[in-house]
């Protein structure tokens, strides 16, 4: 069975806030780093294993009571340290998240056809309230972190300094390209999903204020475009007798190069799989800005398959 490629689509993974119930916690103030912190380590330009820093945020929603939960995630199970800063309706803030484990956690997924396994390296979730005040979370995003396992590659840089990452901002201007639109974000799936009350016993840390980025162009945050698209070549015989998709997700590095690149929603056919994910590996890339700079980001690249011609 032969596959006429139907549409090659490119879109950018970006977070979401939610509302939710109200609750009372215990609160207690994190430490941050002092005025004059020991200089950050600098990310390789490559990133390592293809991550453009050690660990991001995962997921965010805002609950009642002026609290923000969050789960952080990354490629590959450790313990980390973070700092992390987050826009509100009354300014920017910062918060320490101390000694942190990231773990497997898989969910079956599926629709009509095909049936596979999902899996995310996340945390348990994080909970951080705003100043008296602040009614609207805006972005938040990882701006230090620290590997504290021994056999991690990360863990031999000590803290590093992590860039903004496009796919932590919610209000990106989307840049046209052939066939381009934004996909639903990635994160926001049952299996990170985020509950509306936390634990009894859960800790709420503080954010600290600190000052606002200075930045000044037209668009400060804009979403990635495709430079110039790589061609989708079937190679070998597809036995899928219907429409299939493949969602492959990249990381894109701020020079535009690509850092990692895997499949998230198989099409049930390794052959046109593999034709989605060398499409998406090579097409070029325009990266995403951040406060006016390029930025790391997480895309999702999807190509659609009809049978026969």
């Amino acid at each position: 069975m032969r596959h006429k490629v139907l549409r090659v689509i490119f879109g950018l993974s970006i977070a979401l806030s939610l509302s939710a119930p109200s609750f009372a916690q215990s609160v207690v103030n994190p430490t941050l780093p002092s005025a004059s912190p020991a200089p950050l380590a600098t990310v390789p330009p490559l990133g390592i294993d293809g991550e453009a820093c050690p660990v991001r945020i995962g997921s965010s929603k805002t609950l009642a009571d002026n609290v923000v939960t969050f789960r952080l995630a990354a490629h590959r199970s450790r313990l980390v340290a973070a700092r992390v800063e987050m826009q509100t309706d009354t300014g920017w803030y910062a918060f320490a998240v101390p000694a942190t484990p990231l773990a497997v956690q898989q969910k079956n997924r599926h629709t009509k056809d095909v049936s596979w396994v999902e899996t995310r390296i996340i945390s348990q979730p994080l909970y951080v309230r705003l100043p008296h005040g602040s009614t609207k979370f805006l972005r938040a995003w990882v701006t230090s972190a620290q590997v504290l396992s021994p056999s991690d590659p990360w863990m031999e840089l000590g803290d590093v300094a992590c860039l903004p990452s496009a796919h932590d901002f919610a209000d990106l201007v989307p840049t046209s390209a052939p066939l381009a639109k934004a996909l639903k974000p990635e994160h926001d799936q049952p299996d990170i999903a985020l509950s509306g009350v936390p634990k009894t016993d859960a800790t709420i840390v503080d954010a600290t204020p600190v000052a606002a980025p200075v930045y000044s162009c037209a668009h400060p945050f804009l979403a990635a475009r495709v430079r110039t698209r790589g061609r989708v070549r079937v190679m070998g015989q597809a036995s899928v007798g219907r429409l299939a998709i493949s969602d492959v997700v990249l990381t894109i590095l701020p020079s535009g190069k690509i850092a990692s690149a895997r499949i998230i929603r198989p099409s049930g056919s390794t052959v046109l799989d593999q034709a989605a994910l060398h499409a998406a590996t090579d097409s070029s890339y325009e990266p995403a800005r951040v406060f006016c700079q390029p930025a790391p980001g997480r895309y999702r690249f999807r190509v659609e398959f009809s049978p026969g011609y």
